[in-house]
């Protein structure tokens, strides 16, 4: 049912409430180059299976964990040269003579 009323020559309708539709939350994008698959065409993935279907493993199945071990060492070792640098810096009292 619409409600209609005339108001100096205008004519205005209220139309019945439509129930908000839920939105996705879990949708995700990638925009990016790949070593395989297509080149300038937009895909669709829907699993993880289609995407390694479509673009092939990351990184080949043996060498996955010493993968992440050399990461984790190149990580560490580049916190450590951090650290070693800045930590006399980080360290001292503030030039002003304040606290923090």
């Amino acid at each position: 049912m619409v409600a209609t009323a005339d108001i100096a020559g205008l004519r205005f309708a209220v139309a019945p409430a439509i129930a908000p539709q839920p939105l996705r939350s879990d949708v995700a994008g990638f925009i990016g180059p790949t070593a395989r698959g297509p080149i300038g065409v937009p895909i669709r993935i829907v699993g993880w299976r289609e995407y390694l279907r479509v673009f092939g493993p990351l990184v080949a199945g043996n060498s996955y964990v010493t993968t992440i071990v050399v990461a984790a060492l190149l990580w560490a070792s580049a916190f450590t040269l951090y650290a070693v640098r800045y930590w006399p810096v980080l360290t001292r009292p503030r030039v002003d003579g304040r606290p923090g």
